[in-house]
């Protein structure tokens, strides 16, 4: 049976779209024009986000409702300035938007420069949600003895718009760390501590995803708005930093000294550098 392309869901928007039936729809006559690739991407992404169609003129005031209706009446409109604009909102790639490649994002990686993750960190908004900082992993129950394929993919997300109570997010996905591999799993745990004990952010939730899905984030291929908030691991990933004295939860705790010794290696815990990059003194 063909979906609704119009569907009346509760909540704040009333009528809502279905933008994948309505593009399986077009999609569903012969071969495709390339150019109307662009238009779905276009409307795909912003439902991706979170960001109802009547609220696209928000953040896009060039285009209008009439415009939105569909991919056809849709592709007209759509300049390369409001193409650019629209990938730098959300930070994604505008050859994806174009049509040219299937990777939504440029992912990054801090691995063996912890520095380069906190050089991203300190340029975030960080002052309209808790926690900015996330990851999604393979499993609920991370476990260093349990050897490799534990996979973890760190990703930060920032507020770029807001409608109501409704926050939009924009994402910065970096490549995967495995914790059965010692060398990631000490990196980890010593940038988590930093983060936890040195600038304050006591929370990095841990959401279990399956690796299908998981990778898929990882290659910058899926907007992972939609997996937060889904199976939340227990305890939380600063946890597997901090000595039984300092959390209740404390898990493998017998490596803090090695964790200590890589924070020592890396000065993560000089609070000049740090000051300097936050622009805050932390002593």
């Amino acid at each position: 049976m063909a979906e609704d392309i119009f569907e009346l869901k509760p909540g704040m928007y009333g009528l809502n779209v279905n933008i994948r039936a309505l593009l399986r729809r077009f999609a569903s006559g012969g071969k495709k024009n390339p150019t109307l690739i662009v238009a779905e991407r276009f409307l795909s992404i912003f439902e991706d986000h979170g960001v109802a169609i009547s609220q696209i003129p928000r953040l896009v005031p060039n285009l209008s409702l009439d415009q939105l209706q569909n991919p056809e009446s849709l592709r007209p409109a759509l300049t390369p300035e409001i193409l650019r604009d629209t990938a730098r909102l959300f930070q994604i790639k505008l050859s994806w938007l174009e049509g040219i490649t299937d990777q939504i994002y440029d992912y990054d990686f801090f691995y063996k420069d912890p520095w380069r993750f906190f050089d991203d960190f300190r340029k975030l908004n960080r002052e309209d949600f808790f926690s900015p900082i996330a990851v999604f992993c393979s499993t609920t129950k991370l476990n260093y003895e349990g050897g490799r394929g534990q996979l973890i993919v760190p990703v930060l997300r920032e507020k770029c718009a807001q409608f109501g109570d409704n926050v939009i997010y924009r994402y910065h996905i970096y490549d995967e760390f495995d914790w059965g591999y010692q060398k990631c799993r000490i990196q980890l745990k010593a940038m988590v501590r930093i983060l936890e004990k040195k600038l304050k952010v006591p929370v990095v939730p841990m959401y279990q995803i399956n690796k299908k899905i998981l990778k898929g984030i990882e290659s910058g291929r899926i907007v992972p708005r939609q997996y937060y908030g889904r199976e939340k691991t227990d305890p939380s990933l600063e946890d597997y930093s901090l000595s039984p004295e300092e959390s209740a939860v404390s898990k493998e705790a017998d490596e803090l000294p090695i964790v200590l010794n890589y924070i020592k290696a890396y000065k993560l815990d000089d609070n000049e550098k740090i000051s300097r990059l936050f622009k805050k003194r932390f002593f």
